[in-house]
């Protein structure tokens, strides 16, 4: 099998890894940005090869904008969105992972009669995974200006404990979904052609947040 450029077989399963520009590589502590493609090699098809090697290049394409800009409007919505989870991924987190988590229930009984919280909770469990959500939370508490990387780490935070925001909730997102519902090729010929078309859709009716 022919593998995509940047593509490399790695214990078994396939990585995508591709250097950033000298120019960049000060501001980065890695020459290499690395993106497990969570496919086997034993089993992986050229069809789930070549969808998640665009995935990974347009995760390596923000990466780049993260490291060279601090914008905080840098990012439209759905790529702060694919940021995030970017986030979450290096951590081996995943959208909504604590918005249920274990909890003994006589020590629960035991706060119900007291009226206080005697054990973690899901935002304990954030808190403690992502905790420069602290350093965001001061920031905004003394009206200090975020960055583009303070939002990327409160969108990862709160997809965390929030259901609804471990799902697509803007139009931009909706696009994988729509591939995956209608069986589209994004490499084919029509694939490239419905992707020229909703790009265009978007960029007239907006990269809204979806309500509901």
């Amino acid at each position: 099998m022919t593998l995509p450029r940047y593509v490399r077989a790695r214990r078994e399963s396939y990585h995508y890894q591709r250097d950033y520009p000298r120019k960049l590589r000060h501001l980065t502590s890695k020459k290499t940005f690395t993106y497990p493609l969570q496919l086997q090699v034993a089993s992986a098809t050229v069809i789930e090869i070549q969808k998640a090697t665009i995935k990974a290049e347009e995760a390596y394409q923000r990466q780049l904008l993260l490291i060279s800009n601090s914008d905080p409007d840098a990012l439209s919505a759905t790529d702060l969105e694919k940021a995030a989870a970017d986030f979450l991924r290096k951590r081996g987190l995943v959208a909504g992972q604590y918005v249920k988590v274990a909890r003994d229930s006589d020590i629960s009984a035991k706060e119900e009669q007291e009226q206080r919280q005697l054990q973690p909770d899901g935002y304990d469990y954030a808190d403690w995974a992502v905790p420069e959500f602290q350093d965001v939370v001061h920031k905004d508490h003394v009206g200090e200006p975020l960055t583009l990387q303070d939002k990327i780490v409160a969108e990862a935070r709160q997809k965390l404990v929030n259901k609804a925001k471990s799902k697509p909730k803007t139009l931009g997102s909706l696009w994988d979904e729509y591939v995956h519902y209608r069986g589209i090729d994004p490499e084919s010929r029509n694939g490239k052609k419905a992707l020229k078309y909703w790009n265009r859709w978007i960029s007239l009716a907006g990269d809204t947040v979806i309500s509901g």
